[in-house]
């Protein structure tokens, strides 16, 4: 079934780039061809939602516009601007990459693929966008979208549903090699907004009459499910500590999950959290902070609740305890006090606002924090890949 007739694939050649220029939406990386912003896009668009994306590419570029600039730039200024996208080892290698770039290519993302292969982070499927779209280079982009849309017209079964040497061929045999950018753009359109993962519009699809899985009268079978790694529960306490002029304690480096952002102590995690019962009561938080060397200097504790975060496999709860301390005791390496205003300079977690909105909703002041300033909310869920 993955033979198509050479009429089919003239009659999609015709009628995708026409769907496209009619129905794609207007993105701001779809508005250049410079290679290093279609880069931080593909980059970003990595597991996360297109609406969450926007506002960070914009002032990602407006903070480093060229490779050399975010060369230049310390990782925890990058880290910063990237707080609360997630998947950090996604920038941290894109300043990487961004230095070889400046080094070896004279500022200019590589126009062949071998070069582009060998830049940090950058696998087939993201040097093959980029150069497609700013080089115009006759390389088929297959990202999940595209994976789901040729699953559904050649209706794929499994193992070959998933099979990227088939996937790569099949793309490579019905992309438009004059116009190979606006020809990946468009499949990965399709597979955003009419070839859904659930409920496809099957009655708006350019590819409708063709689709052998349309003609199966199952489209949304095709791909088969993966299947999903089983997921990790993680227990932790998570302690919003304050010194009198109410500032947080922060630090990096400690919490084996998230260990180049700056977090608030976290007290236990998945190999401590059967000794910790309760947490929610702080029942044990007096244990856990003396094995911290802390339980003389915390007073004032408080559960607030509980926030939930996801980390790839990984399903966290934290219970948050809030706490005064009767001074700025000395802190360790990688461990500081932090004011609000200085908050937006770290490379930080989204943890971080998710516990301070918990801290907001039962009463706790903030002195740092402006009294007309609410904790914005981040959320950048890392999901689906939804261009």
């Amino acid at each position: 079934m993955t033979d198509w007739s050479d009429t089919e694939i003239a009659d999609l050649a015709a009628a995708l780039p026409a769907w496209y220029a009619a129905h794609q939406r207007e993105l701001p990386w779809r508005a250049t061809r410079d290679p290093y912003a279609i880069w931080v896009s593909e980059v970003m668009l990595q597991q996360t939602r297109v609406e969450v994306v926007i506002p960070y590419y914009q002032r990602f570029l407006a903070a480093f516009p060229t490779p050399g600039a975010l060369a230049k730039a310390p990782e925890e200024e990058v880290l910063a601007r990237w707080s609360g996208l997630g998947y950090y080892s996604r920038a941290r290698n894109l300043r990487r990459g961004a230095g070889l770039v400046a080094d070896a290519h004279r500022g200019r993302f590589p126009s062949e693929r071998q070069a582009a292969l060998a830049l940090p982070g950058v696998g087939p499927y993201t040097a093959a966008a980029v150069l497609s779209i700013a080089y115009d280079r006759p390389h088929a982009a297959v990202d999940g979208n595209v994976i789901r849309v040729l699953a559904r017209l050649f209706a794929l079964e499994p193992p070959r549903d998933r099979s990227m040497p088939l996937l790569d061929r099949l793309a490579d045999r019905l992309l438009d090699r004059d116009r190979p950018g606006a020809w990946n753009q468009a499949m990965m359109e399709l597979g955003a907004t009419v070839c859904t993962p659930r409920a496809p519009l099957c009655d708006q699809c350019p590819a409708a009459s063709a689709c052998r899985a349309r003609r199966l009268g199952r489209p949304e079978s095709f791909p088969a499910p993966k299947n999903r790694a089983e997921s990790i529960e993680v227990r932790g306490v998570l302690l919003l500590l304050r010194d009198p002029a109410g500032r947080l304690l922060l630090e990096r480096g400690r919490w084996r999950l998230l260990p180049s952002l700056w977090l608030p102590p976290i007290l236990a995690d998945a190999a401590l959290a059967p000794s910790l019962p309760g947490l929610s009561e702080a029942g044990d938080l007096p244990r856990a902070l003396a094995n911290r060397g802390w339980a003389e200097r915390a007073h004032e504790l408080r559960p607030l609740g509980a926030v939930r975060h996801t980390i790839t496999r990984h399903r966290i709860r934290l219970d948050v305890v809030a706490g005064r301390s009767r001074e700025a005791f000395p802190t360790e390496p990688e461990q500081e006090w932090v004011d609000w205003s200085a908050l937006a300079a770290r490379g930080r977690s989204s943890l971080i606002e998710k516990a301070l909105r918990l801290e907001q909703g039962v009463g706790v002041s903030d002195p740092a924090r402006p009294e007309s300033g609410r904790v914005r909310r981040r959320t950048a869920e890392a999901a689906g890949g939804q261009r």
